[in-house]
């Protein structure tokens, strides 16, 4: 394998981990649609068959194109289909951010929620699992000279979720034999 194969792999995968395509397509009617497309791991043509309902946007209906020497080839071999309309160009909706835990949290946010009514914060409190992050609240809490009941609220939920991971072990009494 040369070089210039291994960079243009390299790049190929790298676009792939962005999961933004170079182009992508969807067939338009409901029967089945074989195309033809180029598989750069093989490096040689491929026949795929599209299935699923266009309308409903499924995965099957759908060929995502990750490098422009994809997108030429592909363009070429599937020109009937263009020209019959059964393969239009698709804008695949954009991928929705995943919603941020608590414990990706900046402190900026951390910093809202300890200033906020007591009622809602002690709420927020008992969402929260991790300890780690009551830890960073009660620093900013102590930084910012909240009230003794923020700061004993805080240590209470910190006391709480450390004695559900490391439960008192009970003690058992070993009596040597006599």
């Amino acid at each position: 394998m040369s070089l210039d194969d291994t960079l243009a792999r390299n790049e190929l995968f790298s676009s792939m981990e962005s999961e933004r395509p170079y182009a992508s397509y969807i067939k338009t009617i409901l029967g089945q649609l074989g195309v033809t497309v180029w598989d750069n791991i093989l490096d040689k043509p491929v026949e795929v068959i599209l299935k699923g309902d266009p309308k409903r946007k499924e995965e099957g209906c759908v060929v995502r194109l990750w490098t422009a020497k994809e997108n030429v080839f592909f363009k070429r071999q599937n020109l009937k289909h263009f020209k019959a309309g059964r393969l239009i160009p698709y804008n695949s909706p954009q991928i929705v951010e995943e919603v941020s835990t608590i414990a990706q949290a900046t402190d900026e946010e951390l910093s809202k929620i300890v200033n906020s009514k007591y009622f809602s914060l002690v709420n927020k409190l008992n969402e929260i699992d991790s300890v780690a992050v009551l830890f960073r609240m009660l620093a900013l809490a102590e930084d910012m000279d909240k009230s003794e009941k923020i700061t004993k609220s805080i240590q209470a939920r910190i006391s709480e979720l450390q004695t559900v991971e490391y439960p008192k072990r009970l003690e058992v009494e070993v009596h040597p034999e006599e």
